[in-house]
């Protein structure tokens, strides 16, 4: 514990990064009041309600987009669900890739509509939903094929689904 505190203070100097500071982002926009904590300095704010309801719209169309992709999953079960072969694994790849493409442009919009004041409180709402989203995307092929597997047989074909279908992947991001 004591070696973990002393890298935790060497990495914030080296850094200069201080646990207890919650940088304000430049694209905050909010309206110059009174602080909430002091009412003598002023201070740009932002409605609490409209920020819930940003922050319920960007989850919502988070949500949606990951529907989007098990609907996408379920047509592509549809067309190969007796030919899983090396063309299957490369149309789940590209589908994963390209979702992932046009996701990853979309959250910063919808993090710019959710209206962040801190940097810690952005990044967190990026990480989130990059998290449900990518797990969603990644692996949601193969927990469907195993969920309507009917019997053991199944599982060989998945876990070469998994192989060629990640090693693509893994082509894929090599050539990015």
């Amino acid at each position: 514990n004591n070696l973990w505190n002393r890298e935790e203070m060497y990495f914030k100097a080296l850094w200069d990064v201080d646990k207890d500071t919650n940088l304000v982002r430049p694209q905050f926009r909010g309206d110059l009041g009174p602080s909430p904590l002091d009412g003598n300095v002023a201070e740009r704010t932002y409605p609490e309600h409209l920020a819930r309801r940003w922050n319920l719209f960007s989850s919502t169309i988070t949500l949606a987009f990951c529907a989007f992709v098990a609907l996408a999953i379920y047509a592509w079960d549809t067309i190969f669900h007796f030919h899983m072969n090396v063309i299957a694994s490369m149309m789940l790849a590209l589908q994963i890739k390209i979702f992932d493409k046009i996701y990853g442009f979309l959250v910063v919009y919808l993090l710019e509509w959710e209206n962040h004041k801190y940097e810690m409180s952005y990044f967190n709402s990026l990480l989130w939903k990059q998290f449900l989203f990518t797990s969603v995307n990644n692996y949601s092929a193969f927990a469907y094929l195993l969920l309507t597997c009917p019997d053991h047989i199944c599982l060989r074909v998945v876990q070469h689904q998994i192989v060629m279908t990640m090693a693509l992947l893994s082509v894929m991001r090599l050539a990015d």
